[in-house]
């Protein structure tokens, strides 16, 4: 279950960073749930 969730964050930031220039609030909303998925979104 913790696999789906994060895909469907993965898809879901996706659509953010295409939709919205600045991230930086939403980088921060990942990173404050998911520390190893921001460290991938970030490379």
């Amino acid at each position: 279950m913790l696999e789906f969730v994060l895909d469907f964050t993965l898809l879901d930031f996706t659509l953010f960073d295409c939709a919205l220039l600045d991230s930086s609030i939403y980088y921060l909303l990942i990173g404050s749930q998911y520390e190893p998925f921001k460290k991938q979104t970030i490379l």
